[in-house]
Protein backbone atom coordinates (compact mmCIF):
# COMPACT_ATOMS: atom_id res chain seq x y z
CA UNK A 1 0.00 0.00 0.00
CA UNK A 2 1.76 3.48 -1.07
CA UNK A 3 2.33 6.09 1.71
CA UNK A 4 -0.48 8.83 1.87
CA UNK A 5 2.45 11.01 3.20
CA UNK A 6 4.69 11.10 -0.49
CA UNK A 7 1.75 11.84 -2.94
CA UNK A 8 -1.42 14.32 -3.31
CA UNK A 9 -4.90 13.50 -4.87
CA UNK A 10 -5.70 16.46 -6.86
CA UNK A 11 -8.64 18.23 -7.54
CA UNK A 12 -9.25 20.68 -10.03
CA UNK A 13 -9.41 23.16 -7.17
CA UNK A 14 -6.18 22.05 -5.36
CA UNK A 15 -4.13 24.71 -4.93
CA UNK A 16 -1.30 25.33 -7.50
CA UNK A 17 1.14 26.48 -4.71
CA UNK A 18 0.54 23.26 -2.85
CA UNK A 19 0.71 21.19 -5.96
CA UNK A 20 2.32 22.42 -8.91
CA UNK A 21 0.50 24.53 -11.51
CA UNK A 22 0.64 21.88 -14.08
CA UNK A 23 -0.75 18.96 -11.90
CA UNK A 24 -3.68 21.24 -10.96
CA UNK A 25 -4.01 21.97 -14.69
CA UNK A 26 -4.46 18.63 -15.73
CA UNK A 27 -6.73 17.69 -12.67
CA UNK A 28 -9.19 20.57 -14.34
CA UNK A 29 -8.79 19.94 -18.05
CA UNK A 30 -8.10 16.18 -18.15
CA UNK A 31 -10.71 14.34 -16.52
CA UNK A 32 -9.07 12.01 -15.10
CA UNK A 33 -7.57 11.10 -11.93
CA UNK A 34 -4.14 12.97 -11.15
CA UNK A 35 -1.83 12.57 -8.33
CA UNK A 36 1.50 14.18 -7.89
CA UNK A 37 4.61 13.10 -5.78
CA UNK A 38 8.10 12.61 -5.65
CA UNK A 39 7.97 9.20 -5.54
CA UNK A 40 6.52 8.25 -8.87
CA UNK A 41 6.43 4.59 -7.72
CA UNK A 42 4.70 5.19 -4.94
CA UNK A 43 2.63 7.84 -6.48
CA UNK A 44 1.63 5.49 -9.25
CA UNK A 45 0.80 2.74 -6.54
CA UNK A 46 -1.38 4.90 -4.74
CA UNK A 47 -2.85 6.06 -8.19
CA UNK A 48 -4.21 2.19 -9.05
CA UNK A 49 -4.99 1.48 -5.50
CA UNK A 50 -7.62 4.22 -5.75
CA UNK A 51 -8.57 3.84 -9.59
CA UNK A 52 -8.23 -0.13 -10.21
CA UNK A 53 -9.62 0.11 -13.63
CA UNK A 54 -6.90 2.05 -14.77
CA UNK A 55 -4.39 0.59 -17.22
CA UNK A 56 -2.60 3.55 -18.15
CA UNK A 57 -0.33 5.93 -16.83
CA UNK A 58 1.56 9.13 -17.46
CA UNK A 59 3.65 10.25 -15.90
CA UNK A 60 5.41 13.67 -16.29
CA UNK A 61 8.94 13.97 -16.17
CA UNK A 62 9.45 10.40 -15.49
CA UNK A 63 12.07 9.10 -17.74
CA UNK A 64 14.61 10.01 -14.99
CA UNK A 65 12.87 8.17 -12.16
CA UNK A 66 14.30 4.90 -12.95
CA UNK A 67 12.30 3.03 -9.93
CA UNK A 68 9.09 3.69 -12.11
CA UNK A 69 8.40 0.15 -13.87
CA UNK A 70 7.21 1.18 -17.33
CA UNK A 71 5.94 -0.37 -20.84
CA UNK A 72 6.97 2.42 -23.19
CA UNK A 73 8.60 5.65 -23.07
CA UNK A 74 8.31 8.81 -25.15
CA UNK A 75 10.02 11.53 -24.88
CA UNK A 76 9.38 14.79 -25.85
CA UNK A 77 11.44 17.40 -27.45
CA UNK A 78 10.64 21.42 -27.55
CA UNK A 79 10.52 21.82 -31.27
CA UNK A 80 11.55 25.70 -30.95
CA UNK A 81 14.15 25.73 -27.76
CA UNK A 82 15.48 22.00 -28.69
CA UNK A 83 17.81 20.85 -26.32
CA UNK A 84 18.77 24.37 -25.18
CA UNK A 85 22.44 24.60 -24.34
CA UNK A 86 22.96 20.51 -23.85
CA UNK A 87 23.71 20.76 -20.22
CA UNK A 88 21.46 19.03 -17.37
CA UNK A 89 19.11 21.14 -14.62
CA UNK A 90 20.27 23.36 -13.16
CA UNK A 91 23.05 24.45 -15.51
CA UNK A 92 20.54 24.01 -18.94
CA UNK A 93 16.99 22.83 -19.43
CA UNK A 94 17.53 18.86 -19.32
CA UNK A 95 16.53 16.07 -17.21
CA UNK A 96 18.56 13.61 -19.07
CA UNK A 97 21.20 13.93 -21.56
CA UNK A 98 20.62 13.78 -25.51
CA UNK A 99 22.35 10.17 -25.45
CA UNK A 100 19.24 8.81 -23.70
CA UNK A 101 16.90 9.36 -26.61
CA UNK A 102 18.42 6.35 -28.20
CA UNK A 103 17.05 4.33 -25.58
CA UNK A 104 13.16 5.64 -25.53
CA UNK A 105 10.31 4.24 -27.88
CA UNK A 106 9.19 7.32 -29.43
CA UNK A 107 10.31 11.09 -29.53
CA UNK A 108 7.91 13.33 -30.06
CA UNK A 109 8.87 16.58 -31.35
CA UNK A 110 6.28 19.62 -29.81
CA UNK A 111 6.23 22.94 -31.68
CA UNK A 112 8.12 23.96 -35.06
Amino acid sequence: MADPRVFKRLRPDSDPAQAGDESVLLAKRAGVPVFAGRDRAQTALALLSAHPGRDVLVSDDGLQHYGLARDIEIAVVDGQRRFGNGWLLPAGPLREPVRRLASVDAVLVHGR
